[in-house]
């Protein structure tokens, strides 16, 4: 029972390399670890750490969250700046979602990882939501279910397991599940991403950290009306039923871990995600142990479970592909951001603009690509510019001081904003802005609903996320330049 209660868990690593506790984890059946950016210095050495895992035992599981939003892990090791999912909904080109999921999981296979949390099959329900944004393809349930089901078959193509989250729906929470319980109303909409995905399409579901009205008190992650009524018996689901991590604050806020974890087994998870370093993984296979020893957990539950993981890692047991396919210039996700561009066709500003980027919460992920003032500058090096991440001192008119002072007079300028729809700082600085500067063209990095509040600029440009593949060649037509 040990062995098969250890099957059900995947944990997280403390650094770069695995420490023997870890070996002695996955010798004793560990179902898998899952990678943050924290255990990613570059290509070999990631190759190293996921090659010292298998050789510990060779059916591990290896996961990470390569959803394709920037920012994401592995632009410091070299791997090609992604659209993400907001910009490929934006094209609707089925066919180059699936070669982007392709070209991740060829990607994802050369480092040895063989399980992609991912895609975010949310539906964009509440624009103010904090957590989904330009991760979900878009806000039609019909785009979304086809991109989801074309970004999970390029995914496995390539001989990775795809994740489908955050079931049944993520997109029309208030409130994100890393900090606190959302509670959400559950509609066809949100499913209906996930229907394109069972019985047989993506190889794992992730359960999410969300109360649904009318459907219980306990969250997805921990609601057998959920998971297993609703998943199993209703959509016919029979791959993997994975958890979000059980020590995000939606959960962990209320319970200990252990007991997060047995209510998930009982309810009808397979696999528990345990991403934090800091949890002792062995004192939750032993509140699962006790668990099933007083009779809380049937034995069959747990058996069910490990069985599925096991034949989810007998099935993407090794990397399939030896080499990342069209990484780097001219790859799929260079082409969405050229033909979103060339669609926008911006009208060229003239001369080297001022840049001002505005940007919002970044999701704990780690600041690894270049902002807009940065790739402007690249372009034409007479571009300036400044990034905030909140209203300067002095507001809008200081601002523009230094946009004269750079530029020796009035100089175009460029206002890139990230979801201002819900930033208050950020709505009002543009509008000071704008006032002053109609004439500025204005950048959107989130959300497309900020259209409507760059209602007073000469132009709104929306790129759909923050990736250099999408900016750059934006930004080069708007500069006259060759991206």
């Amino acid at each position: 029972m040990e062995e098969l209660v250890n099957r059900c868990l995947m944990a997280g690593l403390p650094g770069t390399s695995v420490p023997a506790p870890m070996e002695e984890l996955i010798s004793a059946g560990l179902g898998g670890v899952i990678l943050f950016g924290r255990n990613l210095e570059n290509a070999e050495q990631v190759r190293a750490l996921t090659g010292a895992a298998r050789a510990v035992r060779g059916d591990l599981l290896v996961g990470v969250d390569e959803e394709g939003v920037e920012p994401g892990h592995f632009v410091a090791l070299g791997g090609p700046p992604r659209a993400g999912n907001h910009a490929l909904g934006a094209l609707d080109d089925v066919d180059l979602t699936r070669r982007v999921g392709a070209d991740i999981g060829a990607y994802l296979s050369a480092l040895g990882i063989n399980v992609d949390f991912a895609p975010c099959a949310d539906v964009n329900t509440l624009p103010e939501n904090p957590v989904i944004g330009v991760r979900s393809f878009g806000a039609d349930p019909a785009l979304v279910a086809r991109h989801t089901d074309a970004f999970t078959a390029g995914v496995q193509a390539a001989g990775v397991a795809a994740c489908a989250k955050h079931f049944p729906g993520h997109g029309g929470t208030r409130v994100d599940s890393h900090v606190d319980l959302p509670e959400a109303e559950l509609t066809e909409t949100d499913l209906t991403p996930f229907l394109a995905c069972a019985p047989d399409r993506a190889a794992m579901v992730l359960a999410a950290h969300v109360r649904y009205r009318g459907l219980g008190d306990e969250p997805a992650s921990l609601n057998r009306r959920i998971l297993t009524g609703l998943l199993r018996e209703e959509l016919g689901f029979r791959g993997v039923a994975a958890t979000d991590a059980l020590e995000m604050g939606a959960v962990s806020g209320r319970m200990a871990v252990g007991d997060a974890a047995v209510r998930a087994l009982a309810a009808g998870a397979d696999l528990l995600l345990l991403g934090s370093a800091e949890v002792d993984v062995w004192k939750v296979r032993d509140a699962v142990l006790a668990a099933v020893a007083d009779g809380r957990l049937p034995g069959a539950r747990v058996e069910e479970a490990a069985g599925r993981v096991r034949e989810l890692a007998e099935r993407f047991a090794a990397p399939a592909v030896p080499a990342p396919a069209g990484a780097g210039a001219g790859g799929p996700d260079a082409e969405a951001g050229e033909r979103l561009a060339a669609r926008l066709a911006p009208e060229p500003l003239g001369a080297a603009p001022y840049v001002v980027e505005m940007r919002g919460p970044d999701l704990g992920f780690p600041e690894r690509f270049a902002g807009l003032p940065e790739i402007a500058a690249s372009l034409d090096p007479a571009a300036g510019g400044v990034v905030l991440s909140g209203a300067p001192p002095g507001g809008a008119d200081r601002l523009l001081e230094e946009v004269a002072r750079a530029g020796g007079g009035r100089r175009p300028l460029v206002v890139g904003v990230q979801d201002a729809h819900r930033a208050p700082w950020m709505r009002g600085l543009l509008a000071e802005l704008l006032e002053r500067r109609p004439d500025a063209v204005v950048i959107g990095t989130g959300l497309a609903d900020d259209a409507a509040v760059a209602s007073g600029a000469a132009a709104f440009l929306p790129s759909y996320g923050r990736s250099p593949a999408l900016l750059r060649p934006l930004l080069a037509a708007l500069l006259g330049r060759s991206g």
